[in-house]
């Protein structure tokens, strides 16, 4: 039976810690992975046995179920911004 892998960034995402996190365990020898080419593949089975030290990475790397298309986790912009392209919705000129 074929293994399936994952890569280190899908690996944090399913884990719902920041890459690195994932990047220190296969350091530290307690999730093991496999280099291929330049990257590093991870079997889902080694994946569902390891468990972070921490239950959840920090607010600002956390994924929410249903919050696979955030802005913010893509580009580190807040999700909200008013239509006149400011996060707060004021010009900054006095106007409200």
């Amino acid at each position: 039976m074929p293994e399936n892998f994952v890569s280190v960034a899908d690996a944090a995402t399913r884990k719902g810690v920041h890459y690195q996190t994932v990047r220190r365990a296969i350091g530290r020898g307690s999730l093991k992975a496999t280099k291929v080419g330049g990257g590093v593949i991870i079997a889902e089975v080694d994946l569902d046995a390891w468990q972070p030290q921490y239950k959840h990475a920090p607010r600002r790397y956390r994924r929410e179920e249903g919050d696979e298309g955030s802005d913010e986790m893509a580009t580190g912009t807040p999700a909200a911004i008013a239509p006149d392209g400011h996060a707060s919705g004021r010009t900054g000129r006095g106007e409200p």
